[in-house]
């Protein structure tokens, strides 16, 4: 995909260069805010459908703390900063942002996710979604209906909410 985003940005002017770093060490060259990387690619999947589970590990203070990685260096303080090798000397915060919408509930949560969302896209961070996975699922005829864990692109989660039609497979039409 690196090669890929290089050349499309080319005709725009801007200029890349890639650098592969090994499997073994991708995340923790991710997660070390001194490696100062000026574009990453990062994938993200939801264990919930909800803002909670995506924006405090993403963008708040305490993710740079933890060690689980912000790139965007939201929340970085002064000291942090420095000791990072970075000239500036502040870098916009949302922790209160976050914690009054992990305070929401229902509507007021989903209308709280999507303003930060709005406010990090256009003001502070934007992120470009380069994917999106789409999936599709064929199988037997004999499968009447199923669920599937909305966190991964297969049924594994749900296994016990498969039914199958009784008696023999149905002839192909």
């Amino acid at each position: 995909m690196g090669e890929e985003i290089v050349r499309d940005l080319a005709p725009l002017g801007i200029r890349v260069r890639l650098d592969r770093v090994p499997d073994t060490q991708y995340f923790g060259a991710l997660t070390d805010p001194s490696a100062r990387p000026d574009m990453v690619l990062i994938a993200y999947s939801k264990d919930f459908p909800s803002g909670s589970d995506y924006f405090p590990a993403t963008f708040s203070s305490s993710a740079l703390v933890s060690g689980n990685g912000d790139p965007s260096l939201l929340g970085a303080t002064p000291r942090q900063l420095h000791q990072w090798g970075y000239s500036v000397h502040s870098v916009p915060n949302v922790d209160d942002r976050i914690g009054q919408c992990q305070r929401a509930t229902f509507s007021l949560a989903v209308s709280c996710w999507a303003s930060l969302d709005q406010y990090l896209m256009q003001a502070v961070v934007p992120w470009v979604p380069l994917l999106a996975w789409t999936g599709s699922f064929v199988v037997s005829s004999r499968v009447r209906s199923f669920s599937f864990d909305q966190s991964v692109p297969f049924p594994a989660a749900s296994l016990d909410r498969i039914r199958l039609a009784t008696g023999p497979p149905a002839a192909p039409p």
